[in-house]
């Protein structure tokens, strides 16, 4: 046996010797070739398909109609939120907002606002609301709401049935989808797409 062999079989000898031991003392766990743990995967991208902004089941009924996105939009954008949506310290909430949508139905402006996390895209928070002062007609919803959708590839919020104001003096239903575009500071269209 020359002596590189020599070598080889000492170095591996010894390996075994300290694998052994640190097994037989419950050690080792935490060696460097141990598997790293998983990762959190990022959310799954969301598309949402671009369609008419429609108020149903509203009170009152004169609201129910359809939201011109095309016509009278004073501001449309996204921003990170502050206030009392913020958890943990500020902004960790994006913001996103359209204004002054003519109705089809009574010519009235309104606004949409949907506040959703910058790390899961999880709905928060959803208003509509007449933009007049004071706002004759408002409705919101809070908690985590599963029928709003962000798609922030494509710039665009979905929703699907989704109810806001139920059991209050206003209500009504969202189904379609909102565009909005980028504007604020450059650290919120980084963070919020």
């Amino acid at each position: 046996m020359n002596r590189s062999s020599t070598v080889r079989t000492s170095r591996a000898a010894l390996l075994a010797i300290a694998t052994m031991t640190l097994a037989a003392c419950g050690g080792g766990g935490d060696s460097l070739l141990a598997p790293a743990p998983a990762a959190t995967p990022a959310p799954a991208a969301v598309s949402v398909s671009a369609a008419a902004l429609v108020i149903s089941s509203a009170t009152p009924a004169n609201v129910n109609g359809t939201l011109d996105k095309t016509v009278g939009l004073g501001e449309a954008g996204i921003s990170n939120a502050t206030g009392s949506f913020t958890s943990g310290g500020p902004n960790d909430y994006c913001r996103a907002a359209v204004y002054a949508m003519t109705h089809s139905g009574n010519a009235r402006k309104y606004m949409v606002e949907v506040v959703f996390s910058k790390a899961t895209k999880a709905v928060s928070y959803v208003a509509l609301g007449e933009d007049v002062t004071p706002a004759t007609f408002t409705v919101r919803a809070a908690a985590p709401l599963t029928s709003v959708a962000i798609d922030i590839a494509n710039r665009r919020i979905g929703f699907t049935n989704t109810v806001l104001g139920a059991g209050g003096a206003n209500a009504a239903t969202l189904n379609g989808s909102l565009e909005f575009v980028t504007n604020g500071s450059v650290a919120d269209r980084a963070s919020c797409g």
